[in-house]
């Protein structure tokens, strides 16, 4: 008995005088067991107690004596992780680890302190065919980011009408500008304003604006939907029409040529061979009215974004497909969407979702959500404005500044 207490005494003390170095305690003389390693990305470094496993992720382990290891992963622009790992005997586990990216790599901020940006007070970002990078701000007037210089167009250089840009469409000859105070139209050189004092606009405060297939021009307003054959304007709003609201916060054109209308309020509208449909919570499965974004998949559904950090959510934002059919909606309470509202969305070439929100920015490729913030990225804010995506697939958005992400690909 007495052997027994003096041998159990001595495994205990070994453990211990082990457990006070850099490495873990294991526990000899028992039955080897092994480990498979996976991590994302794979091709990582793995090391077991200090010592290096071998070959890259995705590896197996093997010999190893059952107890506890620490378990150490480096791989080129991502994070050193370290793991804690209890190995049983006689057992071949797995473990896959997610590795996390090294902001300083993967991410870019360009904002007043380091660059020629004039705010960092930025809105809507779209990107043209050249992938220059044209961005709205309310008080600075248009700016354009060609990839090394930040240029402004505002009323004290350029014909534009106002320095509060809403929203821009760029086309093959045009860029279009929906301000406060009208739209501009911008040929390269020369500016053209539709306004009031010039055009049938019921209301200068143009909030969106997009061209259809037919090369007309669709403007939202908080007095109804305007359309713009390139000679005159034709209003739509609830008087003399099937829309849901005057009060018009989003546009999409789809590849039938339906125009898509979202609404703050009202739900999203689509305008199909001159017939109207309403898709809003009380008629549909849609789960929010206010409609901040919209944009098509490859698939052909339509993608919303909603929510408002001004509405008392008796639903709740976030983000919606509507499949020709039904509404699938995808919020902080049913899904790994983190936010309230999302405020802006695109689709990649691999048909996963990009989408801005009051949580960062969020990334759905139909099965999993990732979530980049203050605490795992670059950003410098978790409030995201816009995003867009340039030919390269690297990822443009407004936050306290404008943020480049060239991952998630």
């Amino acid at each position: 008995m007495i052997n027994k207490y003096i041998l159990m005494t001595a495994i205990l003390l070994s453990l211990l005088a082990v457990s006070c170095k850099d490495v873990p305690p294991i526990i000899p003389g028992l039955t080897k067991s092994k480990v498979d390693m996976f991590t994302d990305p794979d091709t990582a470094s793995i090391y077991f107690n200090n010592v290096l496993a071998g070959t890259r992720t995705p590896v197996t382990v093997s010999d190893l004596e059952p107890g506890f290891y620490k378990i150490y992963m480096k791989r080129t622009n991502y994070l050193d992780t370290t793991i804690y790992y209890l190995l049983r005997r006689n057992t071949e586990d797995s473990i896959y680890v997610e590795l996390r990216e090294d902001p300083n790599y993967w991410w870019k901020t360009y904002n007043t302190q380091n660059s020629t940006v004039p705010t960092n007070s930025l809105l809507k970002i779209r990107i043209d065919k050249f992938d220059n990078k044209w961005i709205c701000t309310s008080t600075k007037g248009l700016i354009k980011y060609d990839g090394n210089t930040f240029s402004v167009f505002n009323t004290s250089n350029s014909g534009i009408p106002s320095n509060a840009v809403n929203d821009i469409l760029i086309t093959d000859n045009y860029l279009w500008t929906a301000t406060n105070h009208g739209i501009g139209r911008y040929d390269g050189s020369n500016w053209v304003v539709y306004n009031i004092s010039n055009s049938l606009i019921p209301d200068e405060n143009i909030t969106s604006i997009i061209n259809d297939k037919d090369n007309n021009i669709w403007a939202g307003t908080n007095s109804g939907l305007l359309k713009f054959d390139g000679v005159s304007f034709q209003l739509f709003n609830r008087a003399n029409s099937g829309i849901s609201s005057d009060n018009i916060s989003a546009l999409g054109v789809d590849n039938n040529n339906y125009l898509w209308i979202g609404t703050w309020g009202g739900g999203i509208c689509s305008f199909e061979n001159l017939s109207w449909r309403v898709y809003s919570s009380y008629n549909s499965q849609i789960q929010d009215d206010y409609i901040a974004s919209i944009a098509f998949d490859n698939s052909g559904n339509v993608w919303v974004g909603s929510g408002s950090a001004g509405i008392i959510d008796n639903n709740a934002g976030g983000v919606s497909y509507f499949n020709g059919s039904q509404w699938i909606n995808y919020s902080r309470y049913n899904s790994g969407f983190p936010g309230k509202f999302s405020t802006d969305l695109r689709i990649d070439k691999n048909n996963s979702v990009w989408i801005s929100s009051d949580a960062g920015v969020v990334k759905f490729d139909g099965k999993k959500w990732k979530v980049y913030n203050t605490t795992n990225s670059g950003l410098k804010s978790n409030s995201i404005l816009s995003i867009s995506i340039d030919s390269e697939q690297d990822k443009w958005c407004t936050n306290v500044g404008l943020s480049k992400y060239i991952g998630g690909k």
